[in-house]
């Protein structure tokens, strides 16, 4: 069976070192998204949990991870192996093991671990590269332990056409930058950039309602969108006690 074309897109070691160079796409609203995701799992876990990261690209969340010192065990992942080796080379960690593996999580992967069962599952703009977001997240569901969280942030699609253009729009700008008047030809021509990179790329973006049904769906409790600043979205989800 072929790679997702996200994988291939992102594994080519010129490509990934310029990712990790940059610090992924839009640092500043990223960073912020990542002190939220940090706050929920740090909160939301007892000291010394074992997480799993999917769709860990770089690493670039995998250091904030590890900079908390609150897990005991971090289980770095990602399908395509030119952004996983950046991630090793670059890492460090006196005292928070780091287990790394190529991991398509498109793809039946919850049994690779041998039944560990993680406290917290956790992934930062990568689960829009799967088709199968029910499939996936019932994968999530069964490789937790019970009340184990998962905490997931995501490009988001728009609810309609107009939503649509306004996230995209915003995109644009902040690539353009806010000084001066704006250009709308410009405007749409970085959109029209935008939408052919997302194909390139895989992307399979879908609406929070949606993320929202495919995680009630697998059986979580405590779902909701926490964050959001336009097309960045934060999820908490936890499987219930009983589960």
């Amino acid at each position: 069976m072929p790679e997702p074309s996200s994988i291939t897109f992102y594994n080519d070691s010129t490509r990934a070192e310029r990712y990790h160079r940059r610090k992924g796409s839009y640092p500043e609203r990223t960073n912020r998204m990542h002190e939220v995701m940090l706050d929920l799992l740090v909160t939301l876990t007892s000291p010394q949990s074992t997480v799993l990261e999917l769709g860990a690209g770089t690493g670039l969340f995998t250091e904030k991870l590890l900079e908390a010192n609150h897990f005991r065990e971090i289980y770095v992942t990602d399908g395509a192996a030119a952004m996983l080796t950046i991630a090793q080379q670059t890492l460090e960690s006196e005292h928070t093991p780091l287990h790394f593996a190529q991991l398509d999580f498109t793809t039946d992967w919850a049994g690779l671990f041998g039944g560990i069962g993680f406290d917290a599952i956790t992934s930062s703009m990568a689960l829009h590269h799967a088709d199968d977001k029910q499939r996936l997240f019932q994968q999530v569901f069964s490789a937790l332990k019970p009340h184990g969280v998962f905490i997931l942030a995501d490009h988001m699609a728009g609810a309609s056409a107009c939503i649509r253009y306004l996230l995209a729009r915003e995109r644009a700008l902040v690539r353009l930058g806010r000084d001066g008047k704006e250009d709308p030809a410009r405007v749409l021509e970085l959109i029209s950039g935008d939408e052919e990179r997302g194909r390139a790329e895989g992307n399979v973006c879908e609406t929070v309602a949606q993320y929202e049904r495919y995680l009630n769906r697998s059986g979580f409790e405590d779902v909701d969108c926490i964050w959001r600043d336009y097309w960045l979205a934060v999820f908490v989800a936890r499987k219930p006690i009983g589960a």
